[in-house]
């Protein structure tokens, strides 16, 4: 067997492991009822969402040197979404790798560190980079039927749930700015309307979860 072909056959075998290792994975840590969330490790976590809110799916990937794992939930109106919540299970691989979000303040969430960073943005601006956490996003959005707004609001809620820094639990929450009347450009022209935009949007976000520790 030529040396390609031993190189292909191990690229294709260690792949097919990777992907059999996050489905055994997904399905015995984690599990979705309604809009109810439950990890039961990495970390060991409940997750009750706004039961108006419609799954719309998980999908397990690579993010460069970390593995992740993304859960969507969304509100629409039609194909239109209003309210959208992403959430994601990432850790990294590499022992010596680690995250820093020591440039966001944190919030504490029952007894929990969370660092929070907050945007607005048009649509274009959603999905990021090919092959991102963004873009797959999308992706699953799109098949699932669903399509942003033109301009957007969002508030990243991050923890660092082990020592080593090397795990997160990230939650994302996205408005449709037109609920509140605004648009990408009102922000930008008036920060004052930003600063009052963005104290509901926590609190938006914050009321429609709720998180606690894991029932073994």
């Amino acid at each position: 067997m030529r040396a390609w072909q031993v190189t292909f056959g191990r690229r294709a075998l260690t792949v097919f492991m990777l992907v059999i290792s996050w489905a055994v994975r997904g399905e015995a840590q984690r599990s979705v009822d309604g809009t109810i969330l439950t990890s039961a490790e990495l970390p060991a976590v409940v997750l009750r969402l706004d039961s108006i809110l419609s799954y719309v799916g998980v999908q397990q990937f690579a993010v460069g040197a970390a593995d992740a794992e993304q859960y969507l939930f969304v509100e629409s109106e039609g194909p239109r979404i209003r309210r959208l919540y992403w959430i994601q299970f990432e850790g990294y691989r590499d022992a010596w790798r680690s995250y820093d979000y020591s440039a966001d303040p944190t919030i504490d969430l029952g007894g929990r560190a969370f660092h929070i960073n907050d945007r607005y943005y048009p649509a274009s601006g959603f999905a990021g980079p090919p092959g991102s956490d963004g873009a797959r996003a999308l992706q699953l959005l799109e098949r699932g039927g669903y399509e942003l707004p033109p301009d957007l609001g969002r508030v990243r809620l991050v923890w660092l749930w082990d020592d080593t820094a090397r795990h997160e639990l990230m939650i994302i929450y996205v408005e449709d700015l037109a609920r509140r009347r605004l648009t990408v450009q009102d922000l930008h022209q008036d920060p004052s309307l930003w600063e009052q935009f963005r104290a509901g949007l926590l609190d938006r976000a914050l009321a429609g979860m709720t998180l606690s520790r894991s029932v073994p």
